[in-house]
């Protein structure tokens, strides 16, 4: 098993990890077609404990786990397109 942790000296404003829903819009939409404003990245995805390549083309699947850095205003309009409040890690 292999792991990756990061420290922060502060919480990083806008960062926001979420987990996709069956069903929810992100379910099956790639990454370039989520509607989520020229201000929000898809930084990672992790896939069945692997990490995803993240491209325009990636598809998000259900049970994905999506860290997006976007402006904190907008995180219910980007928690709404994963289905979920933001996961805990």
């Amino acid at each position: 098993m292999w792991s990756l942790g990061v420290r922060f000296a502060t919480e990083p404003e806008g960062m926001h990890r979420y987990r996709v829903v069956p069903g929810a819009p992100a379910d099956g939409t790639p990454v370039g077609d989520l509607p989520c404003g020229e201000y929000a990245w898809v930084s990672l995805i992790i896939r069945n404990g692997s990490l995803v390549p993240v491209t325009a083309d990636t598809t998000l699947r259900a049970d994905d786990d999506v860290l997006v850095l976007a402006d904190p205003d907008d995180a219910d309009t980007i928690a709404a397109l994963f289905g979920s409040n933001e996961a805990t890690p």
